[in-house]
């Protein structure tokens, strides 16, 4: 069955498909959402550095003072503060993670053995991505999707609203890689339906296929690598 998932967010119009690069191997494509985004990271280190700065030493405060007095009108700023600072703990969290994995381990990339790909055609796909240092020390599970859906934007009100609409969705064969790699590689082979809808890339109307790659390296990261690739007619 289809879904359909919508949320509010500003987006780029002027997105573009990015084109994979000619090796020696074949056609190189590298996940263009992965990796370390400087800008996001100076804008929520600095979000989270004010907004832990504040409210941490304030919760701090009025729990010393509830300790030392317990009375209700301390112990309700406590209660207060506590979301304030369980949104900070999270955003800690997650930023320490996400450099964890940039540390850890490089962006995603396939090798396409021709490019664009074609309505009827079967390819076989190479995925692979590498540690930064030293090597795998437990087993790692790789899973992979096939997916064609629909991307539209529009504006409702004030907003600029984005929904996706998934057309077909096809669930490749699991692969578990032994430990002590130095790099997780997947090879996997797609087809793309002859009566399926082709590429279309129109500024808030779009029509995409993707190959979606999940990894789960125990104790290194657990992460997702899109890839967005151009379908044309046979």
């Amino acid at each position: 069955m289809a879904k359909v998932k919508l949320k509010k967010t500003q987006v780029n119009t002027a997105w573009q498909l990015p084109e994979p690069v000619k090796v020696p191997e074949g056609y190189l494509l590298k996940d263009p959402n992965d990796g370390l985004n400087i800008f996001t990271f100076i804008f929520i280190g600095i979000w989270l550095s004010v907004w832990c700065g504040i409210s941490f030493p304030m919760f701090g405060m009025f729990v010393w003072k509830f300790i030392t007095d317990p009375e209700l009108e301390h112990l309700l700023p406590v209660l207060f503060l506590s979301l304030f600072v369980a949104i900070g703990t999270a955003g800690l969290i997650w930023g320490g993670r996400s450099l964890y994995r940039i540390y850890r381990i490089k962006v995603g990339e396939i090798i396409l053995p021709t490019y664009p790909l074609r309505q009827g055609e079967t390819y076989r796909i190479r995925y692979r991505r590498a540690l930064r240092q030293g090597r795998t020390k437990d087993p790692t599970t790789v899973t992979a999707s096939w997916v064609n859906y629909e991307w539209v934007e529009y504006r409702r009100g004030t907003d600029t609203v984005t929904a996706t609409h998934e057309l077909d969705k096809i669930e490749l064969m699991d692969k578990t890689v032994m430990a002590g790699v130095k790099q997780v590689e997947y090879d996997t082979q797609i087809t793309v339906p002859k009566d399926a809808p082709t590429s279309i890339y129109a500024p808030h109307n779009q029509v995409r296929w993707e190959l979606q790659v999940k990894i789960h390296i125990p104790g290194v990261a657990k992460d997702a690598s899109h890839f967005v690739v151009k379908v044309l007619p046979a």
